[in-house]
């Protein structure tokens, strides 16, 4: 019962720090990108 419990409460913890490591991966390339045509 406590694994069950600690996976149900890991998972949406992974999920959301994945998100926002993505999140802020791509907002690091789009500046780099914005930049690169800026000049």
């Amino acid at each position: 019962m406590v694994l069950i419990a600690l996976s149900l409460w890991i998972s949406p913890v992974i999920v959301a720090v994945y998100h926002m490591i993505r999140i802020s991966f791509t907002v690091l390339v789009g500046k780099l990108f914005y930049r690169r045509l800026n000049r």
